[in-house]
């Protein structure tokens, strides 16, 4: 019975993360330009490189 509580609550959490990231709007751009920013400058600082790259920032 513990187990199968458990089980719902991972369940739950699971789609509720996944839905979350379903909702954010240009999430393909915005993980592009992550990517092009860390294969441009790979020794900098993930800091520097990766938030600048972001429009958002931090």
């Amino acid at each position: 019975m513990v187990h199968r509580i458990a089980a719902r609550a991972e369940q739950k959490v699971t789609k509720e993360l996944i839905n979350a990231f379903k909702r954010v709007t240009g999430k393909e751009n915005i993980l592009f330009h992550i990517a092009e920013a860390s294969l441009a400058v790979p020794d900098e600082q993930v800091r520097a490189v990766v938030f600048s790259a972001v429009s958002g920032g931090e």
